[in-house]
């Protein structure tokens, strides 16, 4: 999957904004390659969980189909932990089929940000690249 710098930016931002809730939101573009950022108000009640807005969601995807592009990935973020997948995010992952992305803030000062990379194929979930464009 490719997502060019200034789209991690946002994508980064909108992770920070909502911590120490889940972040959530879509990626537009083509072939793998991200080209817009669409970040999603989380409706879910916990910390620990995500669920897109629902009409946030049918607009986003309206949007994208009208630009002629298609869901890249469906990013979202482990605030308190690592960039694998929750069993919740395994489930998930199988009814869409685009990258998820799963994205860790800095826990601490002086901490990276962690960017995973996931797409359910052959029946598994298999971990993907990140590259910038």
């Amino acid at each position: 999957m490719i997502l060019p710098v200034a789209l991690r930016g946002q994508v980064l931002d909108h992770v920070l904004r909502e911590a120490p809730r889940e972040a959530v939101g879509l990626l537009g573009g083509r072939g793998g390659t991200a080209s817009v950022a669409l970040p999603l108000r989380n409706r879910a009640p916990g910390l620990h969980d995500f669920f897109a807005d629902p009409y946030e969601q049918f607009q986003a995807e309206r949007r994208l189909a009208g630009e002629g592009l298609e869901v890249v990935a469906i990013y979202h973020s482990h605030p308190d932990g690592g960039p694998r997948p929750s069993q919740a995010d395994l489930a998930f992952a199988q009814v869409w089929p685009c990258f998820q992305l799963i994205v860790v803030p800095p826990l601490s000062r002086g901490d990276s940000v962690q960017w995973g990379v996931w797409r359910w194929a052959e029946g598994r979930l298999v971990e993907c690249a990140l590259h910038e464009a």
